[in-house]
C-alpha cells in the first residue's frame, strides 16, 4: 500500500485523542492510523471508532514496544509516530512524504515542534534544516519532533527495547547514513506537543533509567560502528549528546517569527 501509516501509542488519552485524529483528517498521504492502546478505561475506543482510517490495536507493553508492534503491522513503506495527546499541522504527513519522495535514497525526514507548556506558554523547537550527516546525529542526538521513517529499513535494523526516543532514532539514523541512505530535516513545525501530567510522549523519556539506557545504547553503538566511524566520532558517541547544532541563529530567528504566534 502506498502512503503513510501513523502509529499512535495510547493509554487513557480519550480527553485528547479526538483533536489528534481530527488534525489528520483530509491528509491524502495517510492510509491508516494504528492506535496502539494499552487497554484504556476511558472513552478512547469509542472516539477512535468514529474515524474510518483509525483502528485500535490492544497491547499491554511499553510505549516503545507499541511503536515497534505498529511498525511490524503497518501496511505501508512509510511510517510516522505520533502520540494521542499531540496533534499535527494541516497536511503535515503529506509535507514529509513529498520531501521523502524527492529521492529514492531518503530514509528519514524530520521537522520541528510547537511545545504547549503546562502554564499555557508555547515554545518553538526548530531543528537546523538540510541534509543530515553522521556528525549531526552524534552531536545533537536528533531528538524527534515528527519523523517519517522507512518501515523496511526499520525492520532490517530492529528496534532496541528502550524507553527513550532519542536513542532509538540515533541507532536508526546511524545505520541509514552509513549504508548509503540519506536523511533530512525541515525547519518548520509540523506537530504540536501538549505537555501534561499524563502525556506519554512527555514523561516516559525523562527518568533516570531512560537516561542510563540511552547512554548504554550509545556505548553499544560506538562498539558496533568502531570499524565504520572515525576514532573521534566513536569517542563522542560514547557520551550523551552535546546539543550541538549547525549554527544558523539568524535564519532560526526569522523562521521563529514566521511560524510561531504567541
Amino acid at each position: 500500500m502506498t502512503g503513510v501509516t501513523v502509529i499512535m501509542p495510547s493509554w487513557n488519552q480519550g480527553r485528547w485523542i479526538r483533536q489528534s485524529l481530527e488534525s489528520m483528517a483530509g491528509d491524502p498521504a495517510i492510509r491508516e492510523i494504528l492506535v496502539m492502546d494499552r487497554r484504556s478505561t476511558d472513552a478512547t475506543s469509542a472516539v477512535v471508532q468514529g474515524y474510518p482510517l483509525a483502528r485500535i490495536v490492544l497491547r499491554d507493553r511499553t510505549v516503545q514496544d507499541a511503536i515497534w508492534d505498529g511498525i511490524e503491522r503497518a501496511q505501508t513503506e512509510w511510517v510516522v509516530v505520533g502520540f494521542t495527546s499531540d496533534w499535527f499541522e494541516p497536511s503535515a504527513v503529506s509535507i514529509l512524504l513529498a520531501q521523502a519522495l524527492r529521492s529514492p535514497k531518503v530514509a528519514y525526514v524530520g521537522a520541528g515542534t510547537i511545545v504547549h507548556e503546562l502554564d499555557g506558554r508555547r515554545r518553538l523547537k526548530l531543528p537546523a534544516p538540510g541534509w543530515l550527516t553522521v556528525d549531526d546525529v552524534i552531536d545533537d542526538g536528533q531528538a524527534p519532533g515528527i519523523t517519517l521513517l522507512r518501515r523496511s529499513l526499520a525492520l532490517q535494523i530492529g528496534w532496541p527495547p528502550l524507553r527513550d526516543d532519542h536513542a532509538i532514532y540515533t541507532g536508526y539514523l546511524l545505520r541509514a547514513l552509513t549504508h548509503g541512505w540519506a536523511a533530512r530535516r525541515l525547519a518548520r513545525p509540523l506537530i504540536h506537543f501538549r505537555r501534561h501530567a499524563g502525556s506519554l510522549s512527555g514523561n516516559h523519556a525523562h527518568g533516570v533509567s531512560a537516561t542510563a539506557e540511552r547512554l548504554e545504547q550509545r556505548l553499544a553503538l560506538a562498539a558496533q560502528y568502531a570499524g565504520v566511524l572515525t576514532l573521534a566520532q566513536c569517542e563522542r558517541l560514547r557520551h550523551l549528546p552535546t546539543g550541538y547544532e549547525r549554527p544558523w541563529p539568524r535564519m532560526k530567528r526569522r523562521l521563529a517569527r514566521w511560524w510561531y504566534a504567541p
